[in-house]
């Protein structure tokens, strides 16, 4: 019985020893978390602003990178809003700090709209005088679109390096084969023959106006992509597509004889150049600038000041009050209490939405047609301002929208399924 009672004490004991250690190593998880999310960017006195695009990924509004990635062995991968990424650009071309830029475009991640907003403003930072030098291992449409904004444009040669500048496509799916084999019927309500949107319910393929507005956007956003790469590289729209249509880019030394590169380099020599281009004579005196980190340090959010309010209808419009998408109830509060803010002198719409619910539209436009009665409101499309993304905002002031910004698919549709 003694050796009963003390085996249980034992357990119990080991139990809560168990736990209190189980605790403390919990709220100091949670602690280290909570440091590396909050700690402010330490950016070097001078040095070259790199932009890793590997690193970080393009949207609409910035988000801090998952701190479980680091500690878990993965890349801690940035969200940088275009917005903060555009005024750090900005500011680097007037930054004594920052000598020039060196890019890495490799591995991409963004919208058509914000990488043509990103060049632009690059095309801004270039005629502040400071150079911009790129380099390039995988090519690919978005990566060398970037890329050619520079002043020079370096590419590692090495074996088996794959082009991924092929154009551009879009991939279209239909399920009623699928759907009728499980005994779904679909109906399909619209009004609007370009109003596609369920037309993947209820076809086996694309209907003729589908094809064709489909067509008119990629050629569209090709056509836009083409004709800078071509002009930065000197050359004509017709012979740069003649290199992607006629597949001659098929190796480093292909991008090198038809003009798209400067040079082809090693690692090591791409080091060596950038550490002449800095005015020293060894690399590892070279100091970096995380781009994350400065457009982190140098964004600015001082609306009050500047009188100008900007309202992001980033998302679908869906109806209530959610809070990760354009809520019609909780959009249609936010815009009423900007309009009763008298020091709100003017107001920036930025739109990047597929639209969604008509009625929640109907209470977004609402109350933006009432603020427009006050103040200028101004509408600015990002990757989508489509259906009642374009809705909401065709009332505005002015439309500045991106050359690849996806806009129109006006009309609306009501789909019933039916199991019986």
């Amino acid at each position: 019985m003694k050796d009963f009672v003390k085996m249980t004490l034992a357990t119990l004991l080991g139990l809560m020893i168990f736990g209190f250690v189980s605790m403390f190593m919990s709220i100091v998880m949670i602690g280290a978390i909570a440091a590396l999310g909050e700690t402010e960017p330490v950016m070097p006195r001078e040095g070259i602003l790199q932009i890793n695009m590997s690193d970080m990924t393009l949207s609409e509004q910035g988000q801090d990178a998952d701190p479980l990635a680091s500690l878990t062995g993965g890349n801690a991968i940035t969200s940088v809003g275009i917005y903060s990424a555009i005024q750090a650009i900005n500011a680097a071309a007037t930054d004594p700090a920052v000598k020039f830029i060196y890019m890495k475009p490799d591995m991409i991640v963004g919208g058509t709209a914000h990488i043509e907003e990103l060049r632009a403003a690059l095309e801004g930072f270039r005629l502040s005088g400071k150079p911009i030098v790129s380099y390039i291992e995988t090519p690919t449409n978005a990566g060398y679109y970037l890329a050619s904004v520079s002043d020079k444009i370096y590419m590692a040669s090495y074996d088996g390096t794959m082009n991924m500048m092929t154009g551009v496509s879009s991939q279209l799916i239909f399920l009623k084969d699928l759907l009728d084999r499980l005994g779904i019927n679909v109906q399909l309500i619209r009004h609007g023959k370009y109003k596609s949107a369920g037309e993947m319910f209820v076809r086996s393929s694309s209907s003729k106006e589908n094809l064709e507005q489909n067509q008119a956007m990629v050629d569209s956003i090709w056509e836009s992509w083409a004709s800078k790469m071509a002009e930065a590289r000197g050359i004509t729209t017709k012979q740069f597509n003649s290199l992607i249509d006629d597949l001659k880019l098929n190796s480093a030394e292909d991008f090198l004889d038809n003009g798209l590169v400067d040079e082809l380099v090693t690692k090591e020599q791409m080091q060596e150049k950038l550490a002449a281009l800095y005015v020293t004579d060894k690399f590892s005196k070279v100091k970096s600038i995380p781009f994350a980190g400065y457009a982190k340090a140098k964004f600015t959010t001082d609306y009050k000041k500047a009188k100008v309010a900007i309202i992001y209808a980033d998302g679908e419009i869906v109806d209530g009050k959610a809070k990760k998408e354009v809520a019609g109830d909780r959009f249609a509060e936010l815009i009423s209490k900007v309009r009763k803010d008298s020091t709100v002198k003017a107001v920036v719409l930025r739109v990047n939405s597929p639209g969604g619910s008509v009625v929640a539209s109907s209470k977004i436009k609402t109350e933006l047609d009432l603020l427009r009665e006050s103040v200028p409101v101004i509408a600015s499309y990002g990757n989508y301002a489509a259906s009642g993304g374009y809705w909401i905002s065709a009332n505005t002031d002015k439309i500045f929208s991106n050359a690849t910004t996806l806009t129109g698919s006006i009309g609306v549709f009501s789909m019933i399924p039916d199991i019986s």
